[in-house]
């Protein structure tokens, strides 16, 4: 096998920066890197030191291996944890600021559908409890749409017919 050629392979997965790979062919004795390697680093690896190859020079590192006994060979690559992990804190950061935003988007929905519900429904209280009180002329006002604007108009009418019918009992007596 030609070492320049497997150099120059290696050096392909090299896409992070601060990455690297090698390459170890045990039968050979022999240690395949690429320009980039940190000897320290790659010595720190073959010698599997993880605790020391993972905080070399103050800095984290993901380390990859793939072993071959059948060819005798392992494929070593090490990566930044910063490399790795900066797409993914722009990920999270992402996620906090949809949470936020959907979370004030509900909080305006609830808002208004509560307004929508609670103004209605308020005016209905309070026309009951004067009608309660003996006062038949109560008129609920008769706005929006669907149910509420129904409900309205069908208590407007039966404080018509309760009015009419105390009216007329009155008279009779």
């Amino acid at each position: 096998l030609n070492s320049d050629v497997l150099r120059q392979t290696l050096e392909q997965f090299e896409i992070y920066p601060g990455s690297s790979s090698f390459l170890l062919w045990t039968g050979q004795n022999e240690l395949i890197a690429s320009s980039t390697s940190d000897p320290a680093l790659t010595d720190a690896m073959v010698l599997e030191d993880e605790q020391r190859a993972n905080t070399h020079n103050n800095g984290v590192y993901f380390i990859v291996t793939a072993k071959s006994d059948y060819l005798g060979m392992s494929l070593w690559r090490y990566i930044p944890q910063e490399a790795v992990m900066a797409p993914m804190r722009t990920l999270y950061v992402g996620v906090w600021i949809f949470s936020i935003l959907t979370g004030i988007l509900i909080l305006i929905y609830l808002f208004f559908v509560f307004r929508a519900i609670h103004r209605p429904l308020s005016a209905l209280v309070a026309a009951f409890q004067r009608i309660e009180t003996g006062d038949f002329s109560v008129v609920v006002p008769e706005s929006g749409e669907g149910e509420f604007r129904y409900l309205c108009r069908r208590f407007n009418k039966m404080t018509n017919r309760l009015e009419t019918l105390v009216n007329q009992s009155y008279r009779q007596h």
